[in-house]
């Protein structure tokens, strides 16, 4: 008989069927898999390993999240200073290979947003000793949090039917008063992640109301949800027409997630995001911009500069077109206040 039973140090142990693997870690922190072995890594989440694989208690995550809450900081905030502590950043990408550690600063900056985008841009940061945090929230959040001080910047893609624009309206609304400086990052396709083989044959944003497909939908908050929404007011349809427009997971990787395990049939996201999940197809409805939003203090005037030069860092593009991504405008400043 097989013990079922995983010895953990300490005398600690978990039942099998209690392990989490980092896809369910991932899911439930809202993060990317990067980011779980990142906090792995650094000690910030406890883990365990069964031969190669990384395993997580329920309980220790469970615990993590109490944390972040209690501290007052957003889950996986963490400081990017070297191509190790960068989230996102594979062993396949020119941000990889090995740099000096820059020592950590005191009061780094704080980038808000969870897109991955964010964490390319700090990390190309961080190669111009610039030291940043991450604070992993949905884009409207990033941008509260930019007005109420919490954050030096925000990557949003956050769009507005009745412009037909991305970010600056909002920017308008959420920070009113706020000296900002708007830089233009990507272009990308944005639509409908389905089931591979699209067997409800959706094919418009129409089709989730008459197609009877169970949805899962972005957080309040995210770029996703906010996406949706404004696409259901121009069709005049009410939230609760669309099945499972309740159901909420905290990131674009959980929604792909529920899809290609068949758990939903439908989801609002990014081409490179189905492109990453095995099971998902993408069926692209209009092209979204991503942007960062910069306050404009004394303080975060080296950061300010730093953003409005980073056109000039090839590696850069070069990671971000590897994702797929248009960086024909990367750097252009389309708004200041």
């Amino acid at each position: 008989m097989v013990n079922n039973m995983l010895g953990m140090g300490k005398g600690k142990t978990v039942r099998e069927d209690e392990a989490l693997q980092v896809e369910d870690v991932s899911a439930m922190l809202g993060v990317g898999r990067n980011t779980v072995y990142s906090l792995a890594k650094s000690g910030e989440l406890a883990s365990y390993r069964v031969g190669r694989k990384l395993r997580f208690t329920r309980a220790d995550v469970e615990r993590y999240i109490d944390a972040s809450k209690t501290g007052g900081v957003p889950v996986s905030t963490s400081p990017v200073a070297s191509a190790a502590r960068a989230p996102y950043v594979t062993a396949a990408s020119p941000f990889a290979a090995a740099i000096p550690e820059i020592a950590p600063v005191e009061n780094p900056f704080v980038i808000a947003g969870g897109d991955v985008v964010g964490d390319i841009v700090a990390h190309a940061l961080a190669m111009r000793e610039i030291t940043c945090s991450r604070a992993y929230l949905g884009s409207y959040l990033a941008l509260v949090d930019l007005y109420l001080g919490r954050a030096d910047a925000a990557v949003v893609h956050l769009y507005d039917r009745k412009s037909n624009t991305y970010n600056i309206p909002y920017v308008q609304r959420l920070a009113p008063g706020m000296p900002v400086s708007v830089v233009r990052l990507v272009r990308r396709p944005v639509g409908i992640l389905v089931q591979s083989g699209n067997p409800k044959r959706i094919h418009s944003w129409g089709t989730l109301l008459t197609r009877d497909a169970a949805l899962v939908n972005g957080a309040r908050g995210s770029a996703e949800r906010v996406l949706l929404d404004e696409v259901l007011s121009e069709l005049e349809a009410r939230p609760e027409s669309v099945r499972g427009y309740d159901r909420e997971v905290s990131s674009p990787d959980a929604i792909a997630s529920f899809i290609a395990k068949g758990a939903a049939e439908a989801g609002v996201g990014a081409a490179h995001v189905a492109k990453a999940t095995p099971g998902v197809d993408f069926l692209p409805m209009q092209d979204e911009w991503v942007d960062i939003v910069v306050k404009k203090t004394e303080r975060t005037r080296p950061l300010a500069r730093a953003v409005k030069h980073l056109a000039d860092d090839p590696r850069m593009r070069r990671e971000l077109g590897a994702l797929g991504f248009d960086t024909a405008r990367l750097g252009s400043i389309v708004y200041e206040s």
